[in-house]
């Protein structure tokens, strides 16, 4: 499994989606909403009312309530080698690389 952020991947096929939201301009993204950050969460993060260590510890806690093989297994039925995206780019810190993580630790 890989991740990208949206701009980078444009109309791959192997893209899930695992943002809040889709971008327009990709047609047809897989979407697995599961993994996407709660709205607040994200909310409150970006006008700064958390810190990056809230939102970590906030967002590994709602992980470690799913069971990390069912996501495996979920993801792999979009494709056989799922890239999961969202719209933060490699110069910014996302939850994409939390779920990856996630997976690292607990598979």
């Amino acid at each position: 499994m890989q991740t990208s952020y949206f701009n980078n991947v444009k109309n791959n096929t192997q893209v899930v989606s695992i943002a809040v939201s889709q971008p327009k301009y990709l047609s047809n993204v897989n979407v697995f909403s599961l993994l996407a950050p709660r709205y607040k969460l994200l909310s409150d993060f970006r006008k700064e009312l958390i810190s990056q260590d809230d939102y970590v510890c906030e967002y590994n806690y709602y992980l470690s309530k799913l069971d990390p093989q069912i996501v495996w297994d979920s993801l792999h039925e979009f494709s056989s080698d799922p890239i999961i995206c969202c719209h933060c780019s490699v110069k910014y810190f996302c939850h994409r690389h939390l779920v990856a993580e996630w997976f690292e630790e607990n598979l």
